[in-house]
């Protein structure tokens, strides 16, 4: 791999390759930078650590797949060369260890790290990841507070966070100058989550999860103003209380999640005009009668 200088794509993606990545890349030739601007070698079988000369030995690249593998130890920081880096997808590894600085990644849109074994904080350098779009974290062992620099991500559409140590509160702070953001998961994790009653967020999510989370102050209002919110989980969210008629009426809604939770009541005589698909009520304080018309 080392002699093929004049590389510009390596797709290997989706076969059954073994063994190490090679360290190719490390013997520049006559001085002038290699062109390789795609790799894909996802979906493979894969092992061991990824070669440092990966994100440093090639200034061209664009786009970097290696998720779906078993590669191991720490991701190596990336060169400050990479200025054209978009997409970088590292997930459903075995990697370990802290995230590095990113703050060299300048044009980067795709972050996937998720399902690793990745611990320690989010990095504050995510913040400077200013055409960030995707950021997916989930499936760790990472800790301590979300940042609350991820606030300056405007392009941010997806932010997934589920499943790791991650603790503090989350409030509409984290969100108030994101008005891309259309996924928002942040469930199983030690967070509470604090919305005001009167906040408007500048964005129209399609999915909110928030679950194993503590939910302050009831089911969030802001969900009335989600005109195309389709899928909510709050389950095991610590919610109290009656479940509040308004978020019948947010017509969206094709699938509700509102069970292991502490609510009484009685549910709607109807639901005609709902477009629910799934609604779990299952662990909760409920009485009464069963809803009559599901379907209108």
């Amino acid at each position: 791999m080392a002699n093929l200088t004049a590389l510009r794509e390596l797709d290997l993606g989706n076969n059954m390759l073994r063994g190490h990545i090679p360290p190719f890349g490390d013997r520049p030739q006559l001085g002038r930078p290699y062109p390789l601007a795609y790799i894909d070698l996802s979906q493979n079988q894969l092992d061991g650590p990824i070669p440092p000369t990966l994100l440093a030995a090639f200034p061209n690249l664009q786009y970097v797949d290696l998720s779906y593998n078993q590669l191991s130890d720490s991701i190596p920081s990336p060169a400050s060369t990479l200025h054209y880096l978009a997409w970088l997808h590292l997930s459903c590894n075995a990697l370990t260890g802290k995230i590095p600085s990113l703050a060299k990644l300048p044009s980067l849109v795709q972050l996937g790290l998720s399902d690793n074994h990745l611990s320690d904080k989010i990095p504050l350098s995510i913040g400077l990841l200013s055409s960030l779009e995707l950021l997916d974290l989930s499936n760790n062992n990472l800790e301590g507070a979300i940042p609350l620099d991820i606030s300056n991500l405007p392009k941010l559409n997806s932010l997934y966070l589920y499943s790791n140590r991650l603790s503090g509160t989350f409030s509409e702070s984290y969100l108030d100058n994101l008005s891309q953001l259309v996924y928002l998961d942040i469930s199983d994790n030690l967070l509470t989550a604090k919305f005001s009653p009167t906040w408007i967020p500048r964005f129209s999510l399609e999915k909110l999860g928030l679950r194993s989370c503590n939910v302050e102050g009831g089911i969030p209002t802001f969900l009335i103003t989600q005109y195309w919110v389709q899928d909510v989980d709050l389950s095991n969210c610590s919610l109290t209380g009656n479940i509040p008629q308004w978020i019948w009426g947010v017509n969206s809604l094709q699938n509700l999640n509102l069970s292991h939770n502490h609510f009484a009541g009685v549910l709607p005589h109807s639901l005609m005009g709902s477009r629910l698909g799934i609604l779990d009520l299952h662990s909760n304080n409920l009485q009464g009668g069963i809803v009559k018309n599901l379907y209108g």
